[in-house]
């Protein structure tokens, strides 16, 4: 699947003496991507305070998250390199107003663990105490305004691993300590800062990257080009990313993507072809990607940064799922039994059916007549046993019906389903049925099914909105189709 693309955001307002800091802090809707709908909350906004943090998550596949607030006081931060079972790969403080500017006003130092990936914008901002900070080997970029307005701090070392900082307002007395020839040595010195450097620049020597070509299937579409500098220890690792054709592809310089350094994020603008190249920042060795933009998105309620939006995409181009009208995929309406088995029987091929009347509710000759009798045929799902004779047309499908329904298909296609889980820590576990326990256990146990709710429910008879399918069937093909 391509990886969401998100824009940085960072914006501080001081006005009549009072701080106001919102800080949007650079959220990657990645986890909202791979997150079925209702996932962890509203996963755009919502933040989880467990003990003396605030956190968001950012990959739930992952089990990754970014800290986004430190709710305790004294003079020193420690902070975790995991939380609630997620390992954390951002932080930031987050003062957000005087208050807390008064209770953090003691802070001298925050240690920060191994496991960073990124600083947030404003991730130390407003620390009136801060006096050092080292930043640990493998933190790819840093925030902007990161160090604004610590008047107290002295030191701040970054390590080689940095290759983007979005830094725009400095404190001005620190110093940074960085490592020779480091993208964060030509930064900070440009930029008029004190610079203490140390050890051995190693220069790069060469830069491939991993695709020549991309066609790109819509405008707004998004892809990800991935660059590998060698040798892998070079101490400065920055690329510079552009385009021949904006109007054709744009490099996205605000996302998380492009501030991991290596990586290219490029978005599809429209029809056309355009070559988007890189050059590294040292030694100037160059690699390009022609892109191709065909632009022929029908949806015009699903767009580049719906959190489902490459899902859809792949259950469309593969030819499983369809739109309402051509033009409209209703994503969060509910879909129904019979769509389900519709999926399924396109992904099987869709072999003709003489009509059987097997079920009182199916007639031949309607579109989804065929779907019906060839998934029934290959216990792939059955009606209802209440005696009705029932298959359920029109009726809404449930979380643990279309766990049955893909374990039996998966079954039927002769996949290994072997995987399994405890479900019993969900807080909503018990109404699972007797029938549906075994298939539960086995999507959640292979990653196709997520909990709700930050994790902690299964929502077993909850209806499955078109999205939320659209994303589990993504999930299915990545393991067994593709």
């Amino acid at each position: 699947m391509k990886k969401r693309i998100i824009a940085l955001c960072m914006t501080a307002v001081l006005c009549l003496g009072q701080l106001t800091v919102t800080q949007a802090a650079e959220t990657n809707y990645k986890d909202a991507e791979t997150t079925e709908l209702g996932e962890s909350g509203d996963i755009s906004t919502a933040s989880v305070i467990s003990g003396q943090f605030s956190y968001e998550i950012y990959d739930e596949e992952e089990k990754t998250v970014f800290i986004d607030g430190y709710l305790g006081g004294g003079t020193s931060i420690t902070v975790p390199s995991s939380i609630d079972g997620y390992t954390v790969i951002g932080y930031s403080t987050g003062i957000e107003d005087m208050d807390d500017m008064q209770r953090l006003s003691s802070v001298t130092s925050v240690s920060l663990p191994d496991t960073l990936e990124f600083i947030q914008s404003w991730g130390f901002a407003y620390l009136q105490s801060l006096q050092e900070v080292t930043i640990p080997e493998g933190v790819k970029w840093i925030g902007g305004a990161c160090f604004f307005d610590c008047p107290s701090l002295k030191k701040v070392v970054v390590p080689a691993s940095v290759t983007v900082i979005y830094e725009d307002m400095f404190t001005g007395n620190e110093c940074y300590y960085v490592q020779k020839g480091s993208y964060a040595e030509e930064f900070y010195t440009s930029n008029g800062m004190q610079v203490s450097s140390s050890g051995t620049k190693v220069s790069v020597n060469g830069c491939s990257v991993d695709q020549s070509n991309v066609y790109m299937d819509f405008e707004d579409d998004i892809d990800v080009l991935q660059a590998s500098i060698s040798p892998q220890n070079a101490s400065n690792k920055h690329i510079n990313w552009t385009s021949s054709n904006e109007n054709v592809v744009a490099v996205d310089e605000d996302s998380a993507e492009y501030a991991e350094g290596e990586c290219c994020p490029i978005l599809a603008k429209g029809a056309g072809t355009a070559t988007v190249t890189g050059q590294t920042a040292d030694g100037g060795f160059t690699v390009s990607c022609q892109v191709t933009v065909r632009n022929d998105w029908p949806f015009e309620d699903v767009s580049a940064y719906d959190w489902f939006r490459d899902d859809v995409a792949d259950m469309y181009l593969y030819g499983v799922m369809t739109g309402k009208s051509a033009t409209v995929f209703a994503p969060y309406d509910n879909l129904t039994r019979e769509e389900f088995a519709i999926m399924l029987y396109r992904l099987n091929g869709e072999t003709d059916m003489p009509y059987a009347n097997t079920f009182s509710d199916v007639s031949d000759g309607v579109y989804y007549t065929d779907a019906i009798l060839w998934a029934n045929a290959n216990d792939v799902v059955h009606g209802y046993s209440d005696g009705s004779r029932k298959f359920g047309v029109g009726d809404p499908i449930t979380r643990e019906q279309m766990a049955i329904m893909l374990h039996n298909y998966a079954e039927h296609s002769g996949y290994d389903v072997s995987q399994s889980a405890e479900v019993s820590g969900f807080t909503d576990a018990y109404l699972i049925q007797d029938y549906a326990m075994e298939s539960m256990q086995w999507a959640v146990g292979s990653g196709l099914i997520k909990g709700k709710n930050a994790g902690t429910s299964l929502d077993p008879r909850g209806n499955a909105a078109r999205c939320e399918c659209a994303i589990v069937m993504s999930r299915f093909l990545d393991m067994y189709e593709n």
